[in-house]
C-alpha cells in the first residue's frame, strides 16, 4: 500500500514474505528519480497466511497504517506514524474490532487526525492524538457480508464517508455515513447492479 505525504515524498507499506514483518519505506522524488529510505518495521506479526494493508495520509508528516494478518480476535490493527525526513516513528498498534478480519481492507482520512477502516461489511473510526489511537465502536455498514477488492471508501468532506461493496453475484451496495467523534451514523443502503463500484469524491455532494 502507498500514500502521498508531500509533493515530493510518499510512504510505502509492504511485506517481503508471509513470514516477514510489516515494513515501511519513505521515498523521495526528484524529477523521475525515486530515492528510497531504509526499511523500518511497523509490526512483527510472525508467519501468517494472509496479509492485507491500507495506509492513508493524515498530514505531510503523518499517516496511519491499517493491516490484517490472519483471522480471529486482534487480527486487524492500526498504527499511527510520524515522518521526519525518511525516518518513521511508530505509535503502539491497536487492535480493531474482532469483526474486522477480512484480508482485504480499505481506509480513508475523514478529518484532522481521524480515519475510518472498512473491512468486510464492518467499519470502525479511530481518532489520533500524537501517535495514540482511540477507537470508536465498529458498526455493520452493509447487510451483505461479501467484501471484495472492488469495495471502496472515500471521504468527500470532513466527517462524511461514502462506502461501496459488490458481491460475487454482481449486486452492488452504496451507503453514506456521518461521523461524530468516533460514532458512525449510516444512511440508507442503496442497491445497484452491474460493474464494481469504485468511488471518486470531488466534493461533499459529488461522488462517482
Amino acid at each position: 500500500s502507498v500514500c502521498m505525504l508531500d509533493e515530493d515524498k510518499f510512504i510505502v507499506s509492504y511485506v517481503e514474505t508471509t513470514s516477514s514483518p510489516i515494513l515501511t519505506k519513505v521515498c523521495t522524488l526528484s524529477g523521475l528519480v525515486i530515492t528510497a529510505g531504509s526499511a523500518q518495521t511497523a509490526d512483527t506479526v510472525g508467519s501468517v497466511s494472509q496479509i492485507g494493508m491500507s495506509i492513508v495520509q493524515l498530514a505531510t508528516d503523518k499517516a496511519v497504517l491499517s493491516y490484517t494478518y490472519g483471522s480471529g480476535t486482534n487480527a486487524t490493527k492500526s498504527v499511527a506514524l510520524t515522518v521526519s525526513g525518511t525516518t518513521v516513528t511508530f505509535g503502539t498498534p491497536v487492535s480493531l474490532n474482532a469483526s474486522l478480519t477480512a484480508q482485504i481492507l480499505k481506509s480513508a482520512k475523514v478529518n484532522t487526525d481521524k480515519f475510518a477502516v472498512l473491512n468486510d461489511q464492518y467499519m470502525q473510526v479511530g481518532s489520533i492524538s500524537g501517535t495514540t489511537i482511540t477507537l470508536g465502536t465498529a458498526v455493520s455498514i452493509f447487510s451483505n457480508a461479501a467484501f471484495t477488492p472492488s469495495s471502496d471508501i472515500v471521504s468527500p468532506s470532513n466527517d462524511v464517508v461514502v462506502v461501496s461493496m459488490i458481491t460475487g453475484g454482481g449486486t452492488s451496495y452504496i451507503r453514506a455515513a456521518t461521523i461524530s467523534g468516533t460514532t458512525i451514523t449510516a444512511g440508507t443502503e442503496v442497491t445497484t447492479t452491474g460493474a464494481a463500484q469504485t468511488l471518486y469524491a470531488r466534493s461533499a455532494t459529488v461522488v462517482y
